[in-house]
């Protein structure tokens, strides 16, 4: 698998093979890297990694995802 961008998927960047993908929306996970108007300073959207799978917050790397039956 390769972490370098290969693939664009509903306008973002998907890291590898399922690896992971940045941002999904309508998250509310405050676990999440959250994206911050600057002038209002109000939350305008998730900027954290989900796994493609399940949409679960993960890292970039992506984690060990139970819906593709790894444990």
């Amino acid at each position: 698998m390769s972490s370098l961008p290969d693939e664009v998927v509903d306008g973002r960047w998907k890291l590898g093979y399922h690896i992971a993908m940045q941002g999904l929306d309508g998250c509310t996970n405050q676990r999440c890297t959250r994206l911050i108007d600057r002038e209002t300073r109000e939350d305008v959207g998730c900027a954290g990694y989900h796994c493609p799978v399940c949409l679960a917050p993960t890292s970039m790397m992506g984690h060990r995802c139970p819906d593709r039956g790894e444990t």
